[in-house]
């Protein structure tokens, strides 16, 4: 009795384990004092920024990169959106971007298509 209890115990946590699922790890900021604002879904553990902006008169040069999971990168050049290297339109001062876990760009709300 004791031995199929034993067995049915370790089934069980055999199971499990086996079911263990991935725990998205959601990251939110904003760049240079709210030029423009991030929501990622899931930014995984191999997260990073970098960023440099300048302002000369009227003229702001700007370069943002961020990347995560090893596997994607968005990139902010004067105001244009690539996502893993594919073109995602112009963004404006203040935009918000969003990322879903599904890799989905939605900037204020409007998916953005490559």
């Amino acid at each position: 009795m004791i031995q199929k209890a034993f067995f049915f115990l370790a089934l069980i946590v055999l199971i499990a384990g086996c079911n263990s699922r991935h725990h998205p790890n959601p990251t939110k900021f904003n760049v240079d004092g709210g030029r423009y604002y991030f929501d990622i879904e899931d930014a995984g553990r191999e997260f990073s920024l970098n960023f440099h902006s300048s302002t000369s008169g009227q003229q702001t040069e700007e370069h943002y990169e961020v990347s995560w999971g090893g596997d994607h990168a968005l990139t902010i050049i004067n105001g244009n959106l690539t996502f893993d290297g594919t073109d995602r339109g112009r963004l404006e001062p203040r935009d918000k971007i969003r990322i879903s876990s599904k890799s989905e760009i939605f900037v204020n709300g409007n998916k953005r298509e490559p």
